[in-house]
């Protein structure tokens, strides 16, 4: 079952836990993962799947680990456990999806066992060349899975260092993590500033770096390596607790200037529109983090020369740098985006191979209500990157910022509710591909209509046995490379993939038991593949009264 769709009917009706009739009952015992010892004092929590109108219902565990909930109506119910201290975990959650507990006549809903996961730490410090600590560092943590089918790094969450350097991340999930620590040496040169008073910039500070005091740090990754690619993993045992130094070797510092965006100006030599800047690392796995270099505003007007934007505190490494304009006491509107490489004998400048995307929405049918788009969002998902757009009252839309090549899928996020992407440039899809050669600027016409209401629904099974915490996958394309649906079989073997397309395709269920908790790369075309002679052919909608199931297939073949 998709995490999603629970969240959005989280209540467990209370009159249901006082009925007499049925009287079904949901009980089990939870355990630790990985010794299977019984767990007692777990806070235990059960909610209806199909109501919003009450409350969950608890309980603790007894001293053998025991739980139980009586006097329940037929249906389906999340189950989630919490130790005191940590964070709640769902039963069988695997990424967004979980295993629901469903009661009703001849289901066994009271032998559940509950292996909780435990929870795992990453603490450390960060100190400089001579061993002091640095203080105020940001410490980004990395974490290196499967998300959505793909493999990716992604940022799981940021610490600032403390007076002694210390960071901590609790409650994380056992796998393969990275730290980047980003900061600036406390004795490091500030360049100048400008600050803007009655409709004129004023210099503040000074510019002129005293010797030896204009230096920085690289961004630095858990190894003590500089370069991304050589960051060392940090393996991260369940319920293990790893402590990680990271000692920052100060540098001297790069400066560059880049020539301001064209603003249009006016009287009185005052811009209309006011420039700035982004600075990111490339970071392991093309993931971006924020730079400490600092980037004041514009040189005065009366200063004379060609404006320019100015960054201070560069040490070596591979940037992305975001050039913005943006209106006085308004928006930021995103510009170019450069490629920047700093080396100690200075940095290299290009332009990034990224397209930017606007366009406009049309609608299949009547078009929302006035006043309905300007909460609209659209997606734009891709394997390295992912960025958003929200539909102005006129259905334009710009893309907030610039996209590398890939293939990208593209989904309605907010807004009106029952619309779908139905076609791009004319073309069926929800897809677009981004080419090496692609324009810096691309314009699509987007054509919206109402989403699918169609779902496909049926069972996994092994042998005629229900099979739950199945992966179930259904595939629009023979090769996997096309839009796949997903779910994830409840106990008694049920699975719902909602919002199905009219069409043929083929559906696919893996059984994850032995699985370890590692998500299946199933958008990996080359991992699919071991699985597809076990697909079987469906056409949606069902013909009536057919009753669909999938036969489970063991997750060894990947």
């Amino acid at each position: 079952m998709h995490l999603a769709r629970l969240l959005a009917a989280v209540s467990l009706a209370a009159p249901l836990i006082g009925q007499t009739s049925p009287g079904y009952r949901i009980a089990g015992t939870v355990v630790d993962h990985r010794t299977k010892a019984a767990l007692a004092s777990v806070l235990v929590t059960i909610r209806a799947a199909n109501s919003r109108a009450a409350e969950p219902a608890e309980t603790l565990t007894d001293t053998s680990g025991h739980f139980q909930f009586f006097n329940l109506s037929a249906g389906k119910y999340t189950l989630s456990a919490q130790r005191r201290g940590g964070h709640p975990h769902q039963f069988e959650q695997r990424g967004q999806f979980l295993t629901a507990i469903v009661t009703g006549p001849g289901l066994d809903s009271e032998h559940i066992i509950f292996a909780l996961p435990a929870e795992s730490r990453i603490s450390g410090f960060v100190r400089d060349d001579d061993g002091d600590p640095v203080s105020g560092a940001t410490v980004h943590l990395l974490h290196r899975q499967v998300f959505d089918g793909k493999q990716s790094v992604q940022l799981q969450g940021q610490s600032m260092t403390t007076a002694s350097g210390a960071f901590h991340f609790p409650h994380l999930a056992a796998g393969t993590y990275y730290l980047a620590a980003a900061a600036r040496p406390w004795y490091a040169q500030r360049p100048a500033y400008f600050t803007e008073s009655f409709g004129q910039l004023t210099k503040t500070g000074t510019s002129i770096p005293a010797p030896g005091l204009d230096m920085a740090f690289p961004m630095t990754y858990s190894g003590d390596v500089t370069d991304p690619n050589a960051a060392q993993a940090i393996v991260l045992p369940e319920g293990s607790n790893v402590t990680s130094q990271i000692v920052l070797h100060a540098v001297p510092a790069q400066h560059l200037s880049l020539p301001e965006p064209d603003m249009q100006q006016q009287s009185g030599n005052r811009p209309r529109l006011m420039p700035g800047i982004g600075v990111n690392v490339v970071g392991p796995g093309g993931v971006i983090l924020s730079s400490p270099a600092e980037t004041p505003q514009r040189p005065a007007p009366d200063e004379g020369g060609t404006p320019e934007q100015e960054i201070y505190g560069l040490a070596p490494g591979t940037y992305r740098m975001q050039q913005y304009t943006f209106k006085m006491g308004g928006n930021a509107h995103p510009g170019s985006e450069l490629l920047v490489t700093v080396g100690s004998g200075g940095a290299s400048v290009s332009k990034a191979s990224v397209t930017r995307i606007q366009g406009k929405v049309s609608y299949e049918g009547a078009a929302p209500t006035k006043g309905s788009e300007e909460n609209l969002g659209l997606q734009f998902a891709g394997d390295t990157a992912r960025s958003f757009a929200f539909v102005e009252e006129s259905g334009t839309f710009t893309v907030q910022n610039a996209l590398p090549p890939g293939q990208y899928r593209i989904s309605i996020v907010n807004g009106t509710g029952g619309l779908a992407v139905r076609s791009v440039n004319q073309h069926p899809g929800s897809t677009i591909t981004i080419s090496d050669s692609a324009p810096e600027a691309l314009e699509l016409n987007l054509t919206l209509g109402p989403a699918s209401t169609s779902s496909l629904s049926g069972f996994a099974i092994n042998e005629g046995t229900p099979v739950p915490g199945a992966m179930v996958l259904l595939l629009s394309n023979d090769d996997g490379t096309g839009w796949i649906g997903r779910d994830q079989s409840d106990s008694d073997g049920s699975f719902t993939i909602p919002n199905v397309e009219a069409g043929r395709y083929k559906l696919l269920a893996i059984d994850q038991a032995e699985s370890g908790g590692d998500e299946l790369e199933y958008r990996n075309p080359a991992v699919l593949k071991k699985y597809l002679g076990a697909a079987q052919a469906v056409d949606v909608p069902l013909p009536a009264r057919q009753a669909l199931s999938v036969q489970v297939v063991p997750r060894g073949a990947n």
